[in-house]
């Protein structure tokens, strides 16, 4: 069911919960590669997760599905120290899709290069767990976005609160 409203216009927002294994990342992935304009060379689907491991993860089962379809991609966490750009001299973001975790994701927005005024998709993995930890950051962040984007939320234990509190922000 989800699959086929991340697919088919008109996007809604959604919240999908599914046990481990289910093919969350698949669902969302074919989503954002799907909602990819590959001549606009502009951030147009943004991935946001809770840890850096899983991130690394999302990209690479990313860039599997992607392989062919000419879509760029970005990992917005700090892969390797020894090459360590500071942000200020860092070129804005061009890549289609970009993974990354709150806090970087939201230094590249706060400094001007990460842009999200093409993005079309906005996806939080495991915004259950991102809920607990960053409420109020989580969610001044997507209130930006909201207007111009679907947003989808999948995770594998919401409850009943959290469920609530989105719907009467949304």
């Amino acid at each position: 069911m989800s699959l086929r409203m991340i697919l088919t216009p008109p996007y809604k927002h959604l919240i999908a919960q599914a046990h481990n294994g289910s093919g969350k990342t698949t669902c969302f992935v074919l989503g954002m590669l799907s909602r990819v304009d590959p001549k606009l060379t502009a951030p147009q689907a943004l991935c946001i997760c809770p840890t850096r491991e899983l991130a690394i993860q999302n990209m690479e089962v990313l860039k599997k599905m992607g392989n062919y379809t000419g879509i760029t991609s970005e990992c917005a966490i700090p892969m390797d120290s020894s090459n360590y750009v500071p942000i200020s001299k860092r070129a804005p973001v061009t890549a289609q899709v970009v993974i990354g975790t709150p806090g970087t994701i939201n230094k590249w927005v706060t400094a001007k290069k990460l842009s999200t005024n093409y993005l079309k998709i906005l996806v939080f993995d495991e915004a259950d767990h991102m809920l607990a930890e960053w409420c109020k950051a989580f969610w001044s962040f997507t209130a930006s976005c909201w207007p111009t984007v679907s947003g989808m939320s999948f995770g594998s234990s919401f409850g009943r609160t959290y469920s609530e509190w989105v719907i009467d922000r949304v």
